[in-house]
């Protein structure tokens, strides 16, 4: 799988309990990763795996947060609000290019939690940011 030419934008919105990544603070921007870029790798000292199973809110912040700065040629992570609860609602962007929107170059969109009992289109979103990034690594 090659993201090279080719954006996929993940949303994820949190309403009532829980929902897709967060920048939460002291889960993990207060820790810093082992890793160490090339332009092509990201070296990292512990496996890039996410569980089978149900996140809540603070597991799904931390995954798509460590994602974040894990991969940071190929993601961006940021912000369009928050929920009525106070919960962030994130974007995920990955691809080649993931800071620069290039007109003409095909954008998909996903999104999953729209209403907080929904937790299935959360943990697809999980696993499908998952096996993306780890089809390139």
């Amino acid at each position: 799988m090659s993201l090279a030419g080719s954006t996929i934008l993940l949303i994820a919105i949190a309403v009532e309990c829980c929902i897709v990544a967060a920048i939460v603070p002291g889960l993990v921007a207060d820790r810093e990763l082992p890793k160490h870029y090339t332009a092509h790798h990201a070296q990292l000292d512990e496996p890039y795996t996410i569980d089978f199973k149900y996140h809540n809110y603070e597991q799904m912040a931390e995954f798509l947060k460590t994602t974040s700065l894990r991969f940071q040629n190929l993601t961006y992570l940021y912000s369009i609000g928050q929920s009525v609860e106070g919960r962030e609602l994130w974007v995920m962007v990955i691809s080649s290019s993931p800071y620069d929107h290039m007109v003409g170059k095909p954008d998909v969109k996903y999104v999953a939690n729209i209403h907080g009992d929904e937790a299935v289109g959360r943990e697809l979103m999980l696993h499908f940011i998952h096996v993306s990034i780890a089809c390139v690594y």
